[in-house]
C-alpha cells in the first residue's frame, strides 16, 4: 500500500483455510483477489453464461451442481449465486438452485464442516422426498435435483461417469458439464468421454 498504492494484488495457492481467512481480512483494505476462489469463480460463471447463451436460456432457469467444496468449489458456487441474483433472484432462491457436494456428499445442515461451507448447505426439508441417505451422492443429486449444469472442482479423476452424464442428459437436451480440475490426471472426466456418453449433446469445458 505504501510503495504501490494503486496496485491490484492477485494471490493464490495459499492453504484453503488460510486463503479464506486472508481474503476476509484484507478484501476491504487492499484492492486484491484470490485467484483460487474469486478467479476460478469468475471464469466458471463466464463459461456457464456462454453455455446458457448457446442454449438460448437464462442462468436463472438452471439448476447447478458444484462437485468439490474447496476454495475453487466455494468460489464457483458464490459466483454463480451472485450471477443468479443479478438476473433477479433473491439470495434464497439463488441458493436453492445450487447444490454443492464434497467427499461426503451433498453439504447438509448440522454436519461438521468448515465455516465457509455453511452458507452452501441444504436442510432436510430441501431434499424431502429424495429418499436414501442423509447426504445424497452425486448421482442422486443429479437425478433428484434436476441438474442442468455440472461443474467439477474435486481433483478426483474419473469422478464423472457415464451414469452421471446419462442422468444429466435426461434433465436437459444439452447438459453443461465442466470438469475443471487440472491437470488432466486430476480431471473428473475427459471431453471425448463426455461427448460420447451424451451423443454429442453436452457442452463441455475443462480447466
Amino acid at each position: 500500500k505504501t510503495r504501490y498504492p494503486r496496485a491490484i494484488l492477485q494471490w493464490e495457492d495459499l492453504s484453503k483455510d488460510t486463503a479464506f481467512t486472508v481474503l476476509e481480512r484484507y478484501r476491504k483494505q487492499l484492492p486484491s483477489f484470490n485467484d483460487d476462489i474469486q478467479g476460478t469463480g469468475a471464469m466458471a460463471l463466464a463459461g456457464v453464461l456462454s453455455a446458457c447463451k448457446l442454449r438460448k436460456e437464462r442462468l436463472a432457469d438452471q439448476r447447478i451442481i458444484v462437485y468439490g467444496a474447496g476454495a475453487g468449489g466455494a468460489g464457483v458456487a458464490w459466483a454463480i449465486r451472485d450471477g443468479l441474483m443479478r438476473e433477479g433472484l433473491s439470495m434464497k432462491d439463488a441458493l436453492a438452485r445450487i447444490f454443492v457436494l464434497d467427499s461426503k456428499g451433498l453439504l447438509m445442515e448440522g454436519r461438521q464442516m468448515e465455516d465457509y461451507k455453511q452458507s452452501l448447505t441444504k436442510s432436510k426439508s430441501d431434499i424431502a422426498g429424495w429418499g436414501g441417505n442423509a447426504a445424497p451422492d452425486l448421482l442422486t443429486t443429479i437425478e433428484q435435483g434436476k441438474a442442468t449444469i455440472l461443474i467439477g472442482l474435486s481433483g478426483r479423476p474419473g469422478a464423472f461417469t457415464e451414469a452421471h452424464v446419462h442422468g444429466m442428459a435426461r434433465n436437459t437436451a444439452r447438459p453443461v458439464i465442466f470438469p475443471l480440475s487440472n491437470p488432466t490426471s486430476s480431471c473428473e472426466a475427459v471431453p471425448a468421454d463426455l461427448l460420447r456418453w451424451s451423443d454429442g449433446r453436452a457442452i463441455v469445458a475443462t480447466g
